[in-house]
């Protein structure tokens, strides 16, 4: 596919995932810069990151698979989706758990309110 998705903070609690998750977030925006297809064409791709709880557990009968499910997930589709190429889109929920952890608000643009798709009006953040 071409999208992927990564978790901080399950199956164990971490206090500070939300800083775990933009850390991760910027080490993949710093790869992905440097990295240029076969032909050399660089590749285009938006992150967005949301925070929250998540129902996650294992289904399948043959194969087995871990799995989230939740609006937090909707959420953080939406950010990508509703993002800017080459930048990290995330909402005021997790701006806010990055203010609790101490983080640099210098590094985040407010970005202002805007119609996020099935979620209404949401306040969102860019960084790189």
């Amino acid at each position: 596919g071409d999208s992927y998705m990564a978790v901080s903070g399950i199956p164990i609690l971490q206090s500070d995932h939300a800083k775990r998750a933009l850390e991760f977030a910027r080490a993949v925006l710093t790869e992905m810069t440097e990295y240029e297809t076969p032909d050399g064409e660089a590749i285009q791709f938006r992150i967005g990151l949301h925070c929250g709880p998540v129902i996650a557990g294992v289904i399948g009968e043959r194969k087995f698979i871990y799995d989230l499910w939740g609006d937090v997930v909707n959420t953080a589709s939406r950010m990508e989706s509703h993002g800017v190429v080459g930048q990290i889109h995330f909402s005021n929920q997790f701006h806010d758990a990055l203010m609790q952890l101490g983080s640099d608000p210098s590094i985040m643009t407010n970005r202002g309110t805007m119609e996020v798709k099935g979620k209404g009006v949401m306040q969102t953040w860019l960084t790189r």
